[in-house]
């Protein structure tokens, strides 16, 4: 999971995509779930503020 929280990072930050992508994108290359990895992207506060908000929404639509 750290692997996946580090490209989540990376594709937020240094190729600026927008939460719900950045994490869809992540979760697709790493074979998770893309609403397990955001709340686990919100409980481990890599997610916060506005992206956090956006992440519950994204894994509540995408729930498992």
């Amino acid at each position: 999971m750290q692997d996946a929280t580090s490209s989540y990072l990376y594709r937020r930050q240094q190729q600026q995509l927008n939460a719900s992508d950045a994490c869809a994108d992540a979760a697709e290359h790493y074979g998770i779930h893309p609403a397990m990895l955001a709340r686990h992207l919100i409980d481990s506060g890599a997610a916060t503020g506005r992206d956090a908000d956006r992440l519950a929404l994204f894994a509540y639509t995408f729930a498992y």
